[in-house]
């Protein structure tokens, strides 16, 4: 049977055609680093032969989605995603992050008082502010700096990650 087979995933190995898909568990800290029971929560799921996790914020500025979310967005939070990342690996099951920038679908609450931003000027929860052209610098370099602390927290590759907050949603797009 085929879903039992190891397969390719680029040059990652994967033990059976099992996936977890990336679900919101709340279970890390206010900071954004995961606790004893998210890394328990993964190793009771490591049968899969990937895991991906819940979305991960890549900045501690307006990226945020919701109350104790992972967040990988400095480079002090690599040794607590290591032992995650480490726990999976110790089961012989792959693990990769999934990078998010809330964008829009957000509140000025949990993205530490500022406000959200978006590419277009089209609120969803809360006012947002649209995107200058350093705004979007900025997120891109996020995407790339969380994508570097994904490697060196052991983590084997990148689920998703979005280009600009929301910027695939026709609705609100209207640059």
């Amino acid at each position: 049977m085929r879903l039992f087979e190891p397969f390719l995933v680029r040059d990652v190995e994967i033990k059976n055609r099992i996936i977890m898909s990336p679900m919101i568990t709340n279970f890390a800290t206010p900071e954004g680093y995961p606790t004893d029971e998210h890394v328990m929560y993964f190793v009771r799921r490591a049968s899969a032969g990937l895991l991906i996790t819940e979305y991960t914020y890549v900045n501690n500025v307006d990226a945020r989605g919701s109350p104790n979310q992972l967040g990988l967005y400095a480079d002090e939070l690599i040794p607590k995603f290591a032992r995650l990342t480490e726990a999976v690996h110790n089961n012989d099951s792959k693990i990769f992050v999934q990078l998010v920038h809330a964008g829009r679908k957000t509140r000025r609450s949990l993205i530490w008082g500022n406000q959200p931003i978006a590419p277009s000027n089209v609120p969803l929860i809360d006012q947002v502010r649209e995107m200058s052209e350093d705004d979007v610098n900025r997120v891109i370099e996020d995407f790339a700096n969380a994508s570097e602390r994904a490697e060196k927290s052991g983590f084997d590759g990148i689920a998703r990650s979005s280009r600009i907050p929301n910027s695939s949603i026709p609705l609100s797009r209207h640059k």
